[in-house]
């Protein structure tokens, strides 16, 4: 009859046994698997951020071109004063000083574009204020663009007399002067 081999004694030793004779190589295995999936939520959390910021990258790129659109020319202006008669307004503008009178300004630069007069926003109600504009391009008939229309405007206190210049150019213009 033949006898009978427990399976204990067909498997082979373990290579690394810890000091009290148990079988420490599941746990190596254990600690390597720990360390490299460790390392490897690292990389995934690395490339994740890496990738976040050029999503953002892109977006603020996308909002810059969108912002600078406005700043475009979609097309020829509405009205564009002759380079003399721009170079001439200009030159008069430079002759008016704060405390003239309106008479003198009409004199001066002649017949505004805009002549408006507006009320006090505040409580109790101010004098009310004069607007002259002259305006040197108008890019949209009807409408007004802070971007590419060119002016010069001149505010009236309560007195008719001049109380703030302004001189709105473009910037390629604005070097110029």
């Amino acid at each position: 009859m033949s006898r009978r081999i427990p399976w204990s004694d067909l498997l082979p030793e373990p290579i690394w046994t810890a000091v009290d004779g148990t079988d420490s190589m599941k746990q190596a295995y254990l600690k390597f698997g720990a360390a490299t999936a460790a390392a490897v939520v690292l990389v995934i959390g690395f490339i994740a951020l890496m990738k976040r910021d050029q999503r953002e990258d892109a977006r603020r790129v996308a909002a810059v071109k969108v912002a600078n659109a406005q700043f475009l020319k979609v097309h020829e202006p509405y009205f564009t004063m002759r380079a003399a008669n721009r170079e001439e307004l200009l030159e008069k503008a430079t002759t008016i000083c704060i405390g003239d009178s309106a008479g003198h300004v009409l004199q001066v630069l002649g017949k505004p574009t805009f002549d408006t007069t507006s009320a006090s926003k505040t409580i109790p109600p101010g004098p009310p204020t004069r607007e002259l504009a002259y305006y040197i391009t108008i890019y949209e008939h009807g409408l007004v663009n802070e971007f590419h229309d060119e002016y010069v405007a001149i505010y009236l206190g309560a007195d008719d007399d001049v109380e703030r210049i302004y001189r709105i150019l473009q910037p390629a213009h604005a070097v110029d002067r």
